[in-house]
Formats: structure tokens, C-alpha cells, sequence
């Protein structure tokens, strides 16, 4: 979990100025949820969400027809939050995949080279060829797991870009609406 992205329900309250319990009330009443809830019962918010409750809290007094319409509106931005959150999480679980089969074959190379080294050992030149091979091998594996990194990284990045450009692009539907919203009253 991101903490640079997620946030206890206590950060989150003080953030949005609000107290945690109505969070939880909100929670409950399906009005607005955390985007993670861990197995043993703590809430997770994303940085994210902060523009869906602000639209709660300032459209919270509007009749109750405008509130069905942006209680379905929340709903499909959380649906579409969470469907990314997922893609992301998929996006992770494949690099870390990758990271853990490399690790896996440098594990592996080593437990063969400490053998090798040691059915050896009694054969000098063998050995330093091997160890010269065993070097190289082991550059490769370490150029290998930084390609990985490099593409987790730039990955986390072009998401992150991605995920700023829809949200502004909701920020400004939401500001839109709640001016037009204000103006006809």
C-alpha cells in the first residue's frame, strides 16, 4: 500500500475537516467508502477521493432528487477509481511477478555457483574461469532486475500522469456542475 496515496480515516477526516465518525456514517450508510479496507478493519482513503467528498459536502443540503443523481454520480467516479486502482494493482502484481522470478534465478544461480565452487575447488584454473563466468553472469542478472525497476518505475509514472489528467478533467465537469448547480438556485 502507497502511502504517499493513501491515508488512515483520522488523516483523512483532519484533511477534509470533518470528524471521523461521519466518515464511518458515511461508510455505513453507503454514501461515500474507503477506497481500501484491510482485513482487520482499518479504512484506507485515497488522495483521490478527496474531490468526491467535497462534492458530497457541498452539494450535502441540495433535494433529494439532486442527491440520487450525484450519489449515482460518486458511485460510478468510485467505480471507475476502483477499476483503475485494480489495473494498477494488476499492472504491480506483473512487475512484481518479474522481480520475484529474477530474485528467484539469482537465488538459484547462486546455490549452483556455491556448489560448482565447492566440486572445484581443488582445480584452481578451473575455478577462476568459472568465477569470471559467474561475474558476468551475475552482471547480466543485476542489469536484468534494474531494466525491471527502470520499467516499474516509468510505469508508476505513466499511470500517476494519467490518473492527474482524469481527475482534472472530473474536478472541472464537478466545478462546472456545482456552479451551474448554485446559479439556478
Amino acid at each position: 500500500m502507497n502511502k504517499k496515496i493513501y491515508m488512515t480515516t483520522g488523516e483523512f477526516a483532519r484533511i477534509m475537516r470533518i470528524t471521523k465518525e461521519t466518515l464511518f456514517h458515511y461508510d455505513e450508510i453507503g454514501l461515500f467508502q474507503p477506497e481500501l479496507t484491510q482485513p482487520n478493519g482499518y479504512r484506507y482513503y485515497s488522495i483521490y477521493q478527496t474531490e468526491i467528498l467535497d462534492t458530497i459536502l457541498l452539494l450535502k443540503d441540495r433535494t433529494d432528487a439532486d442527491k440520487g443523481k450525484l450519489i449515482r454520480r460518486k458511485q460510478e467516479l468510485q467505480d471507475e477509481s476502483r477499476k483503475r486502482s485494480d489495473k494498477l494493482q494488476e499492472a504491480l502484481a506483473v512487475l512484481n511477478n518479474e522481480l520475484q522470478k529474477a530474485l528467484g534465478k539469482e537465488k538459484d544461480y547462486q546455490n549452483k555457483n556455491i556448489e560448482e565452487i565447492i566440486e572445484r575447488s581443488s582445480k584452481k584454473e578451473e575455478w577462476k574461469n568459472r568465477q569470471v563466468g559467474l561475474l558476468e553472469e551475475q552482471r547480466i542478472l543485476t542489469s536484468q532486475y534494474m531494466e525491471i525497476s527502470t520499467k516499474y518505475k516509468s510505469l508508476i509514472q505513466t499511470l500517476d500522469e494519467q490518473w492527474n489528467k482524469i481527475h482534472e478533467a472530473y474536478f472541472s465537469k464537478f466545478s462546472n456542475l456545482s456552479t451551474t448547480i448554485i446559479i439556478s438556485f
